[in-house]
């Protein structure tokens, strides 16, 4: 079992402008696939999601469903809308996906970066960037979800305007 929190931003606010000049975020370049894949599969390989919380599961199959989704997010529009990618002296540390859902509605609807770069805000230049895209997009709001215990996205989100609108427990139930 897990619990995912869906924040929202209502996009009332002004979106901060400043981050750490370390890194770059950008839109993806197609040939940068592969290496956004990669960093699914890296961000995900310890993941406390409802596929890795589940015995009966193989973790490595269940960190390819994330590469798999990311490569969707980077091919398939319908999937994501924009994809934004971070690079720190011209290689590639993370990337996000957003998707618009309605004329008023935008999701983040995954993002990863190497464990490499953790704890320099790049996650929360991907928010950044991403709730300026949706601005400039037109939409009203942006949901972003997140497992209960990702007390790390959490803290950006509330920080850049976001708030708990809802939550869903994820069960697995296996009938032998």
């Amino acid at each position: 079992m897990d619990t995912l929190l869906y924040l929202r931003n209502d996009l009332e606010s002004p979106t901060p402008a400043l981050y750490s000049d370390e890194f770059n975020v950008e839109l993806l370049n197609p040939s940068d696939i592969p290496l956004v894949v990669k960093i699914a599969e890296e961000s995900f390989t310890a993941y406390k999601g409802h596929y890795h919380n589940d015995p009966r599961l193989d973790p490595v199959k269940a960190m390819k469903v994330y590469g798999s989704w990311a490569e969707r997010c980077c091919i398939d529009p319908s999937v994501a809308s924009c994809v934004l990618v971070a690079k720190n002296a011209g290689k590639l540390v993370g990337f996000r996906a957003i998707r618009i859902n309605s004329s008023k509605e935008a999701e983040f609807i995954l993002a990863g970066v190497t464990p490499a770069m953790r704890g320099k805000g790049i996650y929360r230049a991907f928010v950044i960037e991403g709730l300026n895209w949706c601005k400039a997009a037109g939409v009203s709001y942006v949901l972003n979800s997140t497992l209960l215990i990702n007390i790390a996205v959490q803290k950006v989100c509330t920080k850049l305007g976001f708030y708990v609108m809802d939550s869903y427990h994820t069960f697995h139930k296996w009938f032998d």
